[in-house]
This record gives structure tokens, C-alpha cells and sequence, in this order.
């Protein structure tokens, strides 16, 4: 419901699963996630209290409130977290989550070393849990440049909303270019949207066509996916990260599509992902350096295909620059897609709509520019991914220069 964009009634779900089990552990996570994706940080962090008061061990509850506590509240949970850290199995999960909270924690208390220590540790214990296929994952990105150039559709002369694609490494702003497109009243943010991936790869992984029938089939199959527009909608918004490697195929099946292509310093980028905890394996690459290096190596070639198949269908836009000035950065989106300018674009904290990502707790704050070069704090730490970028491919990034 909530991908869907149903926040009132996933969160109508959430609690009404809390009021028939209330002492449901699952049900209490997934309620209090849900207040987070909602803004409603504190009744959140309540309710992460109150799994602790159950299972006094729960790694998730002790992470997420690490996440939302400040430092003197993470002071209380440190006891905690250590102890839950000692009675964690030593190859589990519970013990990789455990290692993010404590090196929050950590940092917060401005122990540098003691944090990075924890995320080295963490980072480690997820790496041996998933690891990355990096020869899996350079085959798909290989086989799907091989495969263009591909025929366009047609353009529709009846289609009435333009979709936006924003798309990039994960952590390099794409959350908050699509918040500052969905301020504008004719713009509806998706979020993380999985149609392009759902029908596109496994095409892709076995071989199949993707021919002229298969692109015009795709807009009916993606919208059946898509939460319904409201009228008036000119344009959507799907900014799933992981979209960069389908590029082409989404401008041959849409070719009145924007692609918005965010760009941010790789350190910072990798610094970001070193520090947070991704549920899933999709991005397994995160918790190791060196595999990190890889896929952002596999990741700027492709970019520069793309820019070099489709010329002048992409629109750059830094991380570094948005922030730093938001109001110049939200005309050109506008102006690149086709929009009206509205005041409200230089706002995005203003959102009332849910946020589904790890980026939910910093959209809520106003732009500002703290993190950027903050990997400059931990450059030892990060010293194998930045011994692994390609500075042929990262030119402009200066990323073997201190």
C-alpha cells in the first residue's frame, strides 16, 4: 500500500496488526517503519522501545533507533547495543546491523576510530553473508550495451504525462531530485518504482528480444504497476537508482522521457553506503570497498554509453551543486522537463508525501551541504575503494588526490 502511495492506509494496516498482536515483534517493526517512512519520527522511536521491552535484543530496533536517537539518547542505547552485540550469533545478520548501530553510536560520541572499527566489522560480516558476483554483474552490464542500438517507438501524440526517470548511484541525491520535481503541483513522485526491472532484465538475463513490440508493450505494462495518476498529472517521477542500466531501453520506449542522471563525488557516494545498512541483496556490493570500486567502475562506463548512444537526452546534474544552490538546480530540472517553475521546488523538505528509502530521516531537513566531502575524515578507511576507482572514468572527481 505504501508503494502504491497509500501512506494513511498502510499506516491504518500497520496499527490496526499492532491493536489484534500488541505484543507481535514483526508487526511492532513494521509499524514503527512505517511512522518513519511518514515522518512521525517520534512515536517511531516509541514504538522501537517497545519491541526492546519484548526482546530486549532485537538488532533491527537497537539499529533504527541509533538511526533516530541523538547522542544523548544513543548514550542510553549503547549499553544495549553492546550487549546484543555479545549474544549475537557470529555469522549472522543480527551481528552486521548491531556493528552499523554501534558505529552510529560511536560517531555521534566522536570516537572516529571506534566507529569506522565497528563498520569495517559490520560491512565485513554482511560481505561474507551476500557476496558480490562482480564477473555476474559485469556479464549483465556488457550484455546489455551490447544490444543497442535499438529501434524507437513511436512517439504517442495522445500521451499526456511525461515520465521522469532519476536515476544514479544509490546516496547520490536521487531522492532529493525527485522531492524537488514532485513539489510542483503537476508532478507525482513514485519513489522507487520496480516495473523498468521487472521487465526488462529477465529479458535481458535470458536472452530475449527486445524489439520494437517489446518497447511499445512496456508503458501499458508499467502503468498497471503504477499507483493510479490523479488528473491534472503531467508528469511522474520514478527515481529508482538501479534505472541507470536501462537507460536506453526506457528512451526507446518512451521517447518523450526525461532521464535525469545524478551525479555526486564517489568517496562521498561510497562513505554513505559504508556507514548504512541495505535490506536485501540487490546491493551487497555496499559492504565491501574494494567490490564498491567494481560496480562504480561498471557503473560510469555505462553512463558514458549512454550519454554517447543518446547525445543531449540526459541531463547531468551534481549533487555537490544542488545543494548547494537549490533554486538554480530546480530550473534547470524544470526547464528540462518541460515544467513551469514553481517556488515550492526550492523546498523539498516540505514533502508530506512518504519517503520509503534510508534517505527519509535527511529529506526532512532543510538543503544543506554537511556531508559533502565528508569522506575526506575517513580517507584511510575508505582507502581500498579509492585505490579501485578508475580515474579514467571518474576524470572530474580528482579521486586519486587528496
Amino acid at each position: 500500500m505504501a508503494r502504491q502511495l497509500r501512506p494513511d492506509d498502510a499506516l491504518a494496516a500497520a496499527r490496526k496488526a499492532v491493536a489484534l498482536a500488541p505484543g507481535h515483534v514483526p508487526a511492532l517493526l513494521r509499524l514503527a517503519a512505517t511512522l518513519v517512512e511518514t515522518g512521525d519520527t517520534a512515536a517511531a522511536a516509541q514504538h522501537y522501545h517497545q519491541v526492546l521491552k519484548i526482546a530486549p535484543h532485537n538488532a533491527e530496533a537497537i539499529w533504527q533507533l541509533s538511526e533516530l536517537q541523538d547522542a544523548a539518547q544513543n548514550a542510553h542505547l549503547l549499553p544495549i547495543a553492546r550487549a546484543a552485540l555479545k549474544r549475537a550469533p557470529a555469522k549472522s545478520a543480527d551481528k552486521g546491523v548491531l556493528g552499523f548501530a554501534m558505529a552510529r553510536v560511536s560517531a555521534q560520541a566522536g570516537d572516529t576510530a571506534a566507529a569506522n572499527r565497528h563498520l569495517a566489522e559490520a560491512n565485513r560480516d554482511m560481505a561474507r553473508l551476500s557476496p558480490y558476483d562482480a564477473a555476474a554483474d559485469q556479464t549483465l552490464h556488457q550484455a546489455i550495451m551490447d544490444r543497442f542500438p535499438l529501434p524507437e517507438a513511436a512517439p504517442d501524440a495522445e500521451a499526456a504525462v511525461t515520465p521522469i526517470y532519476v536515476l544514479g548511484l544509490p546516496r547520490s541525491g536521487t531522492t532529493l531530485a525527485e522531492a524537488i520535481l514532485a513539489a510542483h503541483p503537476g508532478v507525482l513522485g513514485l519513489g522507487e518504482q520496480i516495473a523498468p526491472g521487472r521487465y526488462f532484465l529477465p529479458r535481458i538475463d535470458a536472452g530475449d528480444p527486445i524489439g520494437a513490440e517489446e518497447l511499445a508493450a512496456f508503458p501499458a505494462f508499467e502503468e498497471r504497476l503504477h499507483p493510479p495518476l490523479p488528473e491534472g498529472c503531467r508528469a511522474f517521477v520514478d527515481k529508482m537508482p538501479e534505472n541507470y542500466r536501462l537507460v536506453g531501453f526506457l528512451l526507446a520506449a518512451h521517447p518523450t522521457a526525461r532521464i535525469i542522471h545524478m551525479h555526486r563525488d564517489p568517496r562521498d557516494v561510497a562513505l554513505s553506503m559504508w556507514r548504512a545498512h541495505f535490506q536485501g541483496s540487490a546491493l551487497n556490493y555496499t559492504y565491501d570497498l574494494a567490490a564498491m570500486a567494481h560496480r562504480f567502475n561498471l557503473y560510469a562506463r555505462m553512463m558514458a554509453f549512454w550519454h554517447q548512444t543518446f547525445p543531449g537526452r540526459i541531463l547531468d546534474l551534481s549533487y555537490e551543486e544542488m545543494t548547494a544552490d537549490v533554486e538554480t538546480t530546480s530550473h534547470r530540472l524544470a526547464e528540462f522537463c518541460g515544467l513551469d517553475w514553481v517556488p515550492a521546488m526550492t523546498r523539498p523538505h516540505e514533502t508530506e508525501a512518504a519517503v520509503l528509502t534510508l534517505s527519509a530521516l535527511q529529506l526532512r531537513q532543510p538543503v544543506h551541504q554537511r556531508s559533502v566531502g565528508g569522506w575526506r575524515t575517513h580517507a584511510e578507511a575508505l582507502a581500498p575503494l579509492i585505490a579501485g576507482l578508475d580515474p579514467a572514468l571518474w576524470p572530474d572527481d580528482g579521486v586519486h588526490q587528496v
